[in-house]
């Protein structure tokens, strides 16, 4: 079995539904983005990026403090930092959005 294959192919399932997530944004109507549009946004992150990833390729998001993930989404956005999907990921967010999806991670490490 090719697992490689699968979680290249799984990798671009999670990219098509946050694309979509993220065309069909209210801040592309110059509207902040709400608390249902971050949820499914920050939902998405966990796609890839679960609670059991610290021993992955792909470290888990719920330890790191906001204003990390905040500047790795904007290193990612301004091609700062290089990866092979977070780039083409942030270049779709607003800056609204990167702020409040880290405000989402947060408030999720708090509950």
């Amino acid at each position: 079995m090719d697992v490689s294959g699968n979680f290249h192919k799984f990798s671009y399932v999670a990219l098509a539904l946050l694309q979509s997530l993220i065309t069909c944004n209210p801040a592309l109507a110059n509207e902040e983005p709400d608390g249902s549009h971050l949820r499914l946004i920050t939902a998405t992150c966990y796609t890839c990026h679960s609670d059991n990833s610290d021993k992955a390729a792909i470290p888990s998001l719920d330890s790191r403090p906001p204003g990390e993930i905040k500047q790795l989404l904007t290193d990612y956005k301004t091609d700062q930092n290089q990866a092979t999907v977070m780039n083409r990921i942030a270049r779709a967010l607003t800056d609204a959005e990167i702020e409040g999806i880290s405000a989402m991670f947060n408030k999720a490490s708090h509950e």
